[in-house]
């Protein structure tokens, strides 16, 4: 009895999520935000890796990261 009631608190809440999109997928901080947080952070990591490799220089990392996060 006590797992049923679990199952149907969680098929409660799966289906709120699934038939109500717009409440969780709308707001301004949605999914383009975190796709831009992710291009950086990815950027940056390969800037990263490329000083640690002495590809470039610390004057060159100094600008890329400046182009980087403007």
């Amino acid at each position: 009895m006590f797992f049923f009631g679990f199952l149907i608190i969680g098929l409660i809440i799966w289906g709120v999520m699934h038939l109500s999109p717009r409440i969780f997928h709308s707001s301004p901080l949605s999914r383009d935000h975190f796709q831009a947080w992710d291009w950086q952070d990815e950027a940056f990591e390969i800037l990263k890796q490329r000083y640690a490799r002495g590809e470039i220089s610390k004057a060159e990392f100094e600008q890329i990261r400046r182009d980087i996060l403007s």
